[in-house]
């Protein structure tokens, strides 16, 4: 080809470059955006979710950046040290849980809990039923009789002679038969497993009773009552910076395995079936109006943002080479200089 058509084509891709460079300056600038955003409003309310994006490719994308994508170290320690640092902001002094947290908000939260009474009912169950408990009860009991029997038997106190002579004949005892205490001290525990049945009930009656509704929501709002007049920063005294760094780092290595398990795949996988069952066939616009998201919303934040991002694009000159890298090919093409 001759260069005189090399030259035009030269030419009218300067040209063109630079109408699209003045479609995105000024006042061009929002009335491209608004064309745009209407356009794309306008595809969005006869496209469903099923004709852009199938269930499996979004597996496979959540699989890549949230199970197998590998975090950086890095990582949770910015967010332990944004964290230490937001610990330590003026605010937590002149803000007041209560100021965070209405009487009605808090009301409703315990309310909310309290009327959850069948987990409350089995937490009981499950705690008082706990061999841990049950060990705790018998050891009490155990103490409290031998305490009883052999160090704070009012009747023997109130004996003269008598509590010299029940220390005497422990000694005796002791030194004379040393295996009869413990045999009195089998006897003691044999009787208590053998009654424990009852004492177990008895704490579940007493626990039941001592975390009904209405003590619970006594002794809460009494809580309440003297926990939201304090500012935010006296709770810094039942946590400080180590505690923070530490818990993120335990939370990150808890999370580090857990999205490697199985169990967790099979979580995301059935959510997103389940999504897609439900919004499928559903347009993208009914999607996200149903999110809360219009027009109006995308339209504001675009030209609060695209002005500042299409001024650093041109002074940097991206954005002519970037026209250029698309453009040089088709006017320098064969086709289009025989065209010329």
């Amino acid at each position: 080809m001759s260069a005189e058509k090399k030259q035009k084509a030269e030419a009218l891709l300067n040209a063109q470059i630079d109408f699209h460079i003045a479609e995105l300056q000024g006042d061009r600038l929002e009335v491209v955006i608004k064309e745009e955003v209407e356009s794309f409003f306008s595809l969005m309310e006869r496209q469903t979710l099923n004709d852009a994006v199938s269930a499996e490719k979004i597996k496979e994308t959540i699989k890549k950046y949230i199970v197998n994508l590998e975090i950086p170290d890095a990582i949770p320690e910015l967010l332990g040290e944004i964290a230490e640092f937001i610990s330590t902001h003026e605010g937590h002094d002149e803000n007041n849980l209560g100021d965070i947290i209405s009487d009605d908000e808090f009301s409703d939260v315990l309310q909310k809990i309290l009327a959850m009474d069948t987990l409350r009912k089995r937490a009981i169950d499950e705690f008082v039923d706990n061999q841990v408990f049950t060990g705790m009860i018998s050891d009490i009991l155990y103490s409290a009789i031998k305490g009883f029997a052999l160090d704070n038997n009012i009747l023997i106190k109130n004996i003269p002679g008598a509590s010299m002579m029940m220390k005497l004949g422990k000694n005796v005892v002791s030194k004379t038969a040393p295996k009869l205490e413990r045999a009195a001290e089998e006897t003691i525990k044999k009787y208590i497993h053998l009654n424990l049945k009852a004492t177990l009930r008895q704490s579940k009656s007493f626990l039941s009773n001592a975390l009904d509704s209405d003590e619970i929501t006594n002794i809460s709002m009494k809580i309440w009552e003297t926990a939201k007049d304090k500012p935010l920063s006296t709770f810094k005294n039942y946590i400080d910076e180590n505690d923070i760094q530490e818990f993120l780092a335990m939370g990150y290595e808890h999370w580090k395995g857990f999205r490697q398990t199985d169990y967790y795949s099979s979580l995301l996988e059935a959510g997103i079936d389940f999504f897609f069952e439900q919004y499928g066939a559903k347009t993208l616009h009914e999607l996200i109006t149903n999110m809360g998201i219009d027009k109006e919303m995308i339209l504001d934040d675009t030209l609060r943002f695209t002005p500042d991002i299409i001024s650093v694009l041109e002074e940097t000159g991206y954005l002519r080479d970037l026209y250029r890298r698309r453009l040089e090919p088709f006017f320098m093409a064969e086709s289009t200089l025989a065209i010329l």
